[in-house]
């Protein structure tokens, strides 16, 4: 190797050091939610659906287009509230910001005759009934909120009209993290369950580790001890 190829490199592999070294370390904080009792919460619901109706059952808004696995949801009316939320700030270079996470649920998926429908109590009877799970990340400035993304078609699981279980996973930065979706349920005879990792990666959300379990569930009789034997 040549002097002038020696010092090129050299000089490189000092610059891309000092950058590196220049990085500073992303420092992630979770916060009370009790910081934040002041944030206007029907604006956060008309920032993510579009809608200013505001019913017991959450914020109304009609469903007017759907990725494929979603289309049956097309033209539905809905009423999506929040499930799950979490409050935390991102330090970087002295810098501090504040974000939301935020997990909407709007009933039902379905009624007894396979169509959408929102109205109470039709999942009551109803197993295959989950939920439509929608999701958004805010950045908070006082009192006011900023939509930095949203994605409204997360999943459409759970069952009798509950939605499946939302556990917030790590927080990495403000463009990376993660929660965890799953449930289980009994139903003739049988048990089901499922979850996944619902990754959020530079405002796109994604889903990864999806695993699956079903098994039957044996009469009573058969799994119970013979009384014949104890007997003896």
């Amino acid at each position: 190797m040549s002097w002038y190829c020696a010092r090129q490199l050299t000089l490189a592999f000092v610059t891309l050091s000092l950058l590196l070294g220049c990085v500073s370390p992303v420092n992630i904080k979770v916060l009370p939610y009790t910081d934040f009792l002041n944030v206007n919460y029907q604006a956060e619901l008309s920032l993510v659906f579009g809608s200013d109706e505001l019913v017991p059952y959450g914020k109304v808004w009609i469903v007017k287009s759907a990725p494929s696995e979603f289309k049956h949801w097309e033209n539905a009316k809905l009423a999506s509230k929040p499930y799950e939320f979490l409050y935390f700030s991102e330090e970087e270079n002295g810098l501090v910001r504040k974000y939301k996470i935020a997990v909407y649920f709007a009933r039902t998926l379905m009624n007894s005759y396979g169509d959408v429908n929102n109205t109470p109590p039709h999942y009551l009877d109803c197993f295959v009934c989950g939920s439509l799970l929608s999701a958004a990340l805010f950045e908070i400035t006082g009192n006011d909120l900023k939509l930095v993304s949203k994605e409204l078609f997360l999943d459409q699981g759970g069952s009798w009209g509950n939605p499946a279980k939302v556990d917030f996973g790590e927080i990495r930065s403000i463009n990376d993290f993660s929660l965890t979706v799953s449930d289980a349920a009994v139903h003739t005879g049988s048990y089901a369950s499922y979850s996944y990792k619902l990754n959020y990666k530079n405002g796109h959300w994604f889903q990864t580790n999806y695993v699956s379990e079903t098994s039957r569930i044996d009469d009573i009789e058969n799994s119970s001890p013979d009384l014949d034997e104890e007997a003896e």
